[in-house]
């Protein structure tokens, strides 16, 4: 995909900014609350439950209702279960692409896509899903929100909702994040 075409879907995505929007040196740059710009100062690697890291988050904007974020795919999601998100997503497939199945909140198996550069992947909060495949080079835009009250991200487990295991994945996380603290 053009370079050209990358930077017309973030200016698009940026257009949709609430009026507030600081960029880092304070100047307004949408419309609501939030900062734009690397946060939190770098990427965020994401790894899985063998601690190798399967992709890394960029964020650029953040605000109450909204995260937009780079996603650098390096692998499938290793987790042997689909998850849930506690806010619905847009993912712009900007390069490369994934396979993605998709399940009902008990596990149940509904539908499986193939996304590649171009194609605009929406996920409802009501859905779980697991990235199955990934193309080697996949670099996706995720445009997350707003967190919907009383979502948590949950893993499918036995035809259940389950919480997952927060200092199993902070055992894996902060290793391969040193400049995040604990």
């Amino acid at each position: 995909m053009a370079t050209y075409h990358i930077a017309k879907i973030v200016a698009d995505i940026i257009r949709t900014l609430p009026d507030d929007a600081t960029g880092d040196n304070g100047e307004t740059l949408g419309t609501g609350r939030g900062t734009f710009g690397l946060l939190g100062g770098g990427p965020v690697h994401i790894p899985g439950p063998d601690g190798r890291v399967y992709k890394t988050d960029l964020a650029l904007f953040s605000s109450p209702g909204k995260t937009v974020k780079l996603v650098f795919w390096y692998g499938a999601d290793p987790r042997p279960t689909p998850h849930t998100h506690p806010w619905p997503f847009t993912s712009h497939i900007l390069r490369g692409g994934y396979v993605e199945d998709r399940y009902t909140l008990t596990g149940e198996y509904i539908s499986s896509h193939n996304y590649t550069a171009g194609d605009v992947n929406v996920c409802p909060v009501d859905v779980a899903h697991r990235v199955v495949v990934v193309r080697p080079g996949t670099v996706t835009m995720m445009v997350c929100g707003p967190q919907v009250p009383g979502n948590v991200w949950h893993e499918v487990e036995g035809g259940a909702l389950v919480l997952p295991d927060k200092q199993a994945f902070l055992d894996k996380f902060l290793p391969v994040n040193p400049f995040v603290k604990g």
